[in-house]
C-alpha cells in the first residue's frame, strides 16, 4: 500500500493497494473526497486482530497550512480475496494525537478533547470514541 503524490498545495494523491486505486484525493474538485485534506498519512495498521482475517489501516488526512493539526480519519479494510473497503470519514481537526488500539475483534479510536481556542470555540471540542466492529464504524454515545 502506498500514497502517490507530492506534498504541497493543489496536489492529487492516490491511495494504492496492489494494483487497485482505493481513493483519489483531488483538491481541484471541491466536492471530492478529502478535497480540503488531500495528504493521506497512514497512522496505524492492525493485522491478525481477530477481525476475520482482515487487516485494518487507519489513515489520517492532512493538509498544508495551520488551521488543523491533522484532519479526518478513516479506515481501510483489506481482506484476502476481497476488494479493499473504506469506512466513512471521522471528522477530526487534530490536536493531541488520537489513541488507537485493537481490543479483540474491534478497533477503538479515542479522539481527545480539544481545549478552547479561536478554532475550537469558547468551550473547545469534546472528546469522542469510535469503534470499528463487525465491519461497521460507529460513534459511541457520550
Amino acid at each position: 500500500m502506498e500514497a502517490r503524490g507530492a506534498p504541497g498545495p493543489g496536489q492529487t494523491f492516490r491511495v494504492v493497494v496492489g494494483r487497485s486505486v482505493v481513493l483519489i484525493t483531488d483538491p481541484a474538485k471541491p466536492r471530492g473526497a478529502f478535497a480540503d485534506f488531500p495528504i493521506p498519512d497512514f497512522i496505524a495498521h492492525f493485522s491478525n486482530t481477530g477481525l476475520a482475517g482482515q487487516d485494518v489501516i487507519v489513515v489520517q488526512q492532512d493538509a498544508t497550512g495551520n488551521a488543523c493539526d491533522g484532519g479526518p480519519l478513516w479506515l481501510l479494510i483489506l481482506g484476502k480475496g476481497r476488494a479493499p473497503k473504506l469506512t466513512r470519514p471521522i471528522d477530526w481537526c487534530g490536536g493531541a494525537p488520537p489513541q488507537i488500539r485493537a481490543e479483540g475483534a474491534k478497533i477503538v479510536i479515542r479522539l481527545p478533547a480539544t481545549p478552547p481556542s479561536g478554532q475550537a470555540g469558547p468551550d473547545g471540542v469534546p472528546g469522542e470514541t469510535w469503534v470499528f466492529e463487525a465491519g461497521r464504524l460507529r460513534k459511541l454515545g457520550r
